[in-house]
């Protein structure tokens, strides 16, 4: 009876035994978890970070598509002036006309004019600086059509530098 006795005892575990692999189990599951926490969170900055890149990215090809596209006629200065103020450095503004792409933002509202007047300028935003864009026709509306208010556009929010330098021919310098 003794050696039955024994071998009952050999097969299942202690008290102890039970409760140390528990605690095992559960540290091993911590780490797991907070390793997959940390897994996420850095996915999430990643993509956080790319998404701001993607905005910059944009941004940069619609001040770039506009410029490309500006348009000057000697006989309506007035009209097609370059606008521009530099004078707060947080601020900048610069405004000028320009044929833009089909597919250029806001072109929908525009139906298909590609003559406007393009603004581009740092503004306050959701408690935030931002590069802010404003199209608007050059000029009148024809008769019968609903001029069309200035579109808005915020191109780059949570801005933190936007700087504007134009070459002078005659200084050679920006």
């Amino acid at each position: 009876m003794k050696q039955n006795q024994h071998k009952k005892r050999a097969a299942g575990f202690t008290l102890v035994e039970a409760i140390v692999a528990e605690s095992i189990l559960g540290m091993v599951s911590f780490m797991v978890f907070k390793s997959l926490l940390s897994v996420m969170g850095a996915t999430k900055m990643g993509a956080e970070a790319a998404d701001q890149v993607q905005r910059e990215r944009v941004a940069i090809k619609t001040v770039e598509t506009g410029l490309r596209g500006m348009v000057y006629y000697e006989q309506n200065d007035e009209m097609y002036a370059l606008n521009m103020d530099i004078t707060d450095p947080d601020y900048p503004y610069f405004s000028f006309v320009a044929r833009v792409p089909p597919d250029f933002i806001g072109s929908r509202e525009f139906n298909g004019q590609a003559l406007r007047r393009l603004s581009f300028f740092v503004d306050d935003v959701d408690e935030s600086r931002a590069l802010v864009l404003e199209q608007s026709h050059v000029m009148r509306t024809p008769e019968g059509e609903i001029p069309i208010a200035v579109i808005r556009s915020v191109l780059a929010p949570n801005l933190e530098d936007f700087l504007i330098l134009f070459w002078s021919t005659s200084a050679e310098s920006w």
